[in-house]
């Protein structure tokens, strides 16, 4: 999250949180209150993969990249696992994930996703770039 902030230069952002309880701890949320003047955060319901785009972005790499993948170590994994999101990034199918969400993109936000998708953050954390979209679901 340090890392995202840095990069954004003070622009704000929308992260999209899922339910696993391993994001809920005390330490976890007093940060993300501290981060409340630039960071919004949508929670998802309990156990909602459909609603995730992540899981269509980690579905699509291990059925393409990982896929009958035997590794030696964490490191070949991890090359497995980059070069799905380089090619994921190449394409439109972080836009289909979106549109498979029920999320839509954000106009405002269209320079900063295309800086981010060309050049992401230190931390290669692509997955951070779906933190410029909102629910275009109501209700």
């Amino acid at each position: 999250m340090r890392d995202l902030k840095k990069h954004l230069h003070g622009q704000k952002a929308i992260l999209i949180w899922d339910g696993l309880p391993a994001h809920k701890s005390k330490k976890m949320k007093q940060y993300l209150e501290s981060q409340r003047g630039w960071l919004q955060i949508e929670t998802l319901p309990g156990y909602s993969p459909d609603l995730n785009p992540v899981e269509d972005l980690w579905s699509n790499i291990k059925g393409q990249e990982l896929a009958n993948r035997c590794v030696a170590g964490l490191g070949e994994a991890e090359d497995g696992v980059r070069s799905g999101m380089d090619r994921v990034r190449q394409s439109k199918l972080p836009f289909s994930f979106l549109h498979h969400a029920g999320l839509s993109f954000d106009q405002l936000c269209h320079s900063i996703m295309r800086c981010s998708v060309m050049n992401p953050p230190p931390c290669g954390a692509f997955l951070g770039a779906f933190v410029f979209f909102r629910r275009r679901r109501t209700g």
